[in-house]
């Protein structure tokens, strides 16, 4: 039986493993299947030229037969013809040119773009024509000459031609002397065509890594490597067919097809070059026999160079010019690259110019390099428009601009730096449906960027899911002009995943179910049978490892040797008494925070570890004083931490240590026994961590989102886990609860200080100043001091002993610190909200007493209903009020679209500023919270996150409920339950959780309800 559970378990772990496989195996798959294939919307690309074109050979044709040609290539849909022009035909004696032919040429040329290749070398020059020249001098001042009798016409120059091989490079490649024969064309170039482009020589197609022939990803690497990126504008390969269609998507470095032109562009964007176009110099498939480049059909070449383009056009919108391999070429018959040609066999109208996927800028430049920019013809402009290098610019509200495309999705590229300004699109007639919508149900994008610090350039989806055919946009300006807004549209390709989320499925289901059959099987099986097993292992090793293997392992577990000798020091602490105990904590604490010097910091830090090790009550006590100093944090070395951060670490680590110990001397962690103490308030706050961290690696923002993640979600959640897990007694809960009112104390009486001599406040509307403390605003003060007060109030009436007469004096300074933040959620809201919670749960006079202090107080707030920041609430429009609804209609839109998980933590203000943000709402755009609770919650964390903050208040409630008829906790709980009604109340109107103090004290409002109710 013990054997048949362990052969069970085995088998069910190899069932895990295995669906393990086959998802990973599936996701390998479909990685290799869009391997190269662009999805969203496609950034710009430099240059920006697209299109179709042949290789020609026009030297060969008589002068009353090129235009004929010429003709014939533009009528079969070519508009870029690539032109070899041979050194050595120019030039075949040093100093005497031959330009009559090449004049010709390039004076017939009118219908087409020309892209000038520079090859081949006069033999004055170099060993062989196919060779470079043994000086690159003469090569540079060759190019020189080209460019400036043709720089009026040319504007493309292709240096060299397969340098990758060795029957072009003296026999062996030499990739660092390619770049320096570029580099010096390319200069010689731009000094007297500054607006030429220049374009790196096509690379063969080749599989071999040797010093005569090298693979042309690995040449383009060596070229990177070399720094020869910045040379060229525009890289080249040849993505011959070979043998197979178009579609063969075997992408390796030891197949040649077509695909192989992704090994390139993957060179590209791993050396930062993906701004970068990849052209194509040679596509295209033979249909002679015998040949090194494969075999196929004469309509098959036709159909496979149309699907080529085609899929280019939807996949590939990095590539930039293809050029189909070829019309005729300068060969006698016979010869293999007629096996190519195309000449009177193939159409290219309708798909040579292809424009499917990728980027359309708005303006665009006369010719390449020059000063001088144009609408794009491919869009309609309606008003006064200027066109530049950096876009295109309105002039007026109501300006307009529309364009076509074909695809299923679409998207503007913005330059987004106003403070108020909105393009209104629809597509098709209909308001575009990716975009969030105003009042009249216009869709809007809105101008002001996310983070008004910087100028933000984004592409941004407007229309997404559309039927796969041509659509047109229509856009409407409003203000923002003088922004140079528009740069251009991006068409993109949606990614169909359906497949492989099915496969994902059913392997994480099957893997489930496994999973739980290898648990369960385990837990039936005797391992300490299987533990003979692994020391008889043991015993097998040479008596040198076992040496080494058990020193390593007694150096980990000496380090836990000192808590023998620890018991002792910490008894002795303990009989100082908590007079001694705290004086001693509290200036140890007090130095290393403020203390200047390193080596005072680390000793202080390090004591102030010994002492929160001794009496880790005390370290839970000063988190709860340090939570609202978040905003003075303590700087170590290069980072800042808040002194709660710092604090909480070192009670973890005590914690971390005696739990160590004590399982060390029980011989086993007792985990189940943590997991069966779990009550639903501990299981909500896991659940919550547990969304959360979801919602972060979700984040399009995800440092922020990490950072939100680390010090208001797991830190304040470990606080909480600690203060479950420690062992307190009530003496030590009730310590941590008078640090908190503590804190509270110090920080009203900062801020009153700073009130008293005009120091750090805020004038608000009509010179109305606002005490704010600590803070950088002063609604904080509020809400901090909202969630203290009622504890305060709870204890103070209802308490017993010293506490009750000590809580009744902080209430004054607190009270006043509230009213003077002029905080109105706190004053008009929170406050009110949670004075009647203490008089209805402490009930009898009480009830009444709450009544009457609540009505004295709105009489005697009626004279502040004229006041202005009174009057901003109800004001129309550019009033709170007004914002605030505008605010949550936002929320909501941005909910809609991110129902599961939200944006994640802390990037709430981001995707507000940069997609939802009403344009009559302009006002406030640096909001990062939707001042709701609930919104807040599912704005950050989404449905999910929304879903566990209804399970811990309902897990709160309960737990409040079953400990308020205990005397002995009957204040403290109402003060809890009061806490969290300002909490909610407050929150309906302003931030309730995702601030740092305000966080640790909900976990520690409900640390402190758990804890009482298992007292």
């Amino acid at each position: 039986m013990r054997q048949r559970s362990l052969i069970l378990t085995l088998l069910w772990a190899l069932g895990f493993i295995a669906a393990l496989i086959a998802a990973g195996t599936a996701a390998t798959i479909e990685q290799q299947r869009t391997r190269g294939i662009s999805f969203g919307f496609p950034d710009p690309v430099s240059p920006a030229a697209r299109g179709v074109g042949v290789n020609v050979a026009l030297e060969r044709y008589a002068a009353a037969d090129l235009k004929t040609e010429l003709a014939q290539i533009s009528r079969s849909g070519f508009g870029w013809i690539r032109q070899t022009f041979r050194w050595s035909e120019i030039e075949p004696v040093q100093g005497e040119f031959n330009w009559t032919q090449w004049d010709q040429i390039v004076q017939s040329i009118t219908d087409q773009k020309i892209i000038a290749v520079l090859d081949t070398s006069p033999l004055w020059a170099s060993a062989s024509n196919l060779y470079p020249p043994t000086s690159t001098v003469h090569f540079a001042n060759f190019a020189r000459l080209f460019a400036l009798r043709y720089g009026d016409r040319i504007d493309y120059y292709q240096i060299w031609d397969e340098p990758n091989l060795g029957d072009r490079w003296r026999g062996e490649v030499n990739p660092i002397e390619y770049a320096e024969m570029l580099r010096q064309a390319r200069d010689a170039i731009r000094q007297v065509d500054r607006t030429a482009v220049i374009v790196l020589a096509g690379l063969a197609p080749t599989t071999e890594t040797s010093a005569v022939n090298l693979a042309d990803w690995l040449y383009l690497r060596r070229l990177y490597e070399a720094g020869a990126g910045a040379l060229f504008d525009a890289a080249a390969g040849k993505p011959y067919g070979f043998d197979t269609a178009p579609d063969d998507h075997r992408i390796d470095v030891n197949v040649l097809n077509f695909q192989r032109l992704v090994l390139l562009r993957e060179e590209m964007v791993a050396h930062g070059d993906a701004g970068k176009a990849l052209w194509a110099s040679h596509l295209g498939w033979n249909t002679a026999a015998d040949s090194i480049w494969g075999r196929v059909s004469g309509p098959q070449q036709i159909d496979y160079t149309r699907a080529a383009i085609r899929y280019a056009a939807q996949a590939w919108p990095w590539a930039g010019v293809l050029i189909v391999e070829n019309w005729e070429p300068a060969a006698p018959p016979g010869d293999p690259r007629w096996g190519f040609a195309i000449k009177g066999q193939i159409d290219l109208a309708g798909i040579s110019e292809f424009t499917e996927i990728g980027f359309q800028p708005a303006a665009i430049q006369t010719r390449p390099g020059s000063p001088d920019y144009a609408p794009n013809p491919a869009a309609t402009f309606s008003g006064e428009w200027r066109f530049g290098e950096l876009g295109a610019d309105w002039s007026a509200s109501g300006d307009a601009v529309s364009f076509s495309f074909r695809g299923t999705a679409v998207a503007l590229r913005v330059r987004r730096a106003a403070d108020r300004a909105n393009l209104y699109v629809s597509v098709d007639g209909q308001p575009a449906n990716a975009l969030p919508r105003d009042e009249p149900g216009r869709a809007f994008l809105q101008l002001i960027p996310p983070d008004a610090r910087f100028t933000d350039v984004q592409t941004i989806p407007i229309a997404t899911g559309l039927s796969d055919g041509e659509h047109v946009v229509d856009i409407v300006t409003e203000r923002g002009w003088s922004q140079w807004s528009f740069i251009g549209w991006s068409v993109g390709r949606e990614a169909d995943r359906g497949a492989l989320n099915a496969i994902f499925a059913v392997c994480l289901s099957l893997g489930s179910i496994c999973a739980y059959g290898a648990i369960r099987q385990a837990r039936r099986t005797r391992w300490r049978e299987a533990g003979g097993v692994i020391a008889a292992a043991y015993a097998r090793l040479s008596g040198g490892k076992q040496i080494a293997l058990t020193t390593i392992t007694a150096l980990i577990v000496y380090a836990s040797a000192w808590l023998t000798w620890g018991v002792d020091l910490a008894a002795a602490y303990r009989r100082l008494g908590d007079g001694a105990n705290l004086i001693a904590t509290l200036a140890t604490a007090t130095i290393f925070y403020v203390s200047p010097w390193l080596i005072l910091t680390i000793v202080s830090g390090a004591l102030l570890l010994l002492l929160i090790g001794l009496r880790p009550d005390l370290g839970l006590a000063l988190v709860a004083l340090f939570a609202p100093f978040f905003m003075l944090p303590r700087q170590l070395f290069d980072a800042a931490f808040s002194m709660a951060e710092l604090t909480l670490l070192m009670c973890v680590v005590s914690y971390v240590v005696r739990v160590a110990y004590s399982a060390r001397r029980r011989g086993a962690l007792r985990i189940t026994h943590y997991a069966a103490g779990l009550t639903s308030l501990d299981q909500a706050v896991l659940a919550f961590v547990i969304v959360a961290a979801v919602a972060t690696l979700l984040a399009d923002y995800r440092v922020f989102a990490l950072r939100e993640f680390r010090v208001i979600i797991i830190e304040p959640a470990i606080y909480y886990a600690l203060i479950r897990a420690a062992k307190l007694d009530r003496a030590a809960l009730w310590r941590i609860v008078d640090a908190l009112i503590l804190a509270g104390v110090v920080v009203a009486v900062i801020g009153l200080v700073q009130y008293a001599f005009n120091l750090n406040v805020i004038t608000a509307e009509e010179g109305v100043r606002r005490l704010r403390s600590v803070y950088g605003s002063p609604n904080n003060v509020g809400l901090f001091l909202g969630r203290v007060f009622p504890i305060g109030l709870a204890v103070a009436a209802l308490g017993v002993g010293w506490r009750r007469k000590l809580y009744a004096a902080a209430l004054l300074p607190v009270a006043a610190a509230i009213v003077l933040s002029q905080s109105r959620g706190a004053i008009f809201i929170g406050l009110p909200a949670s004075i009647l919670t203490i008089g209805v749960l402490a009930g009898g006079r009480w009830l009444w007493a709450a009544i009457g202090s609540l009505i004295v107080a709105a009489v005697a707030s009626i004279p502040l209903l004229n006041s202005p920041r009174i009057q901003a609430l109800f004001s129309g429009e550019g009033g709170t009020g007004f914002f605030r609804v505008a605010l949550w209609r936002s929320s909501i839109e941005l909910i809609r679209d991110h129902p599961l998980f939200g944006v994640g933590p802390d990037n709430f203000l981001y995707a507000y500023r940069g997609r939802y943000l009403l344009p009559e709402a302009w006002q406030e755009s640096s909001l990062s919270h939707p001042h709701n609770v609930i919104l807040d919650f599912a704005a950050r964390l989404g449905l999910m996150g929304l879903g566990v903050f209804v399970w811990l208040q309902i897990a709160f409630w309960r737990t409040v409920r079953s400990i308020m008829a205990r005397p002995a906790s009957r204040a403290l709980a109402i003060g809890l339950a009061a806490s969290m009604v300002d909490f909610l109340a407050h929150g309906l109107v302003d931030a309730s959780y995702f601030v740092v103090d305000l966080a640790y004290v909900f976990m520690l409002t409900l640390a402190l309800a758990a804890r009482l109710a298992r007292s």
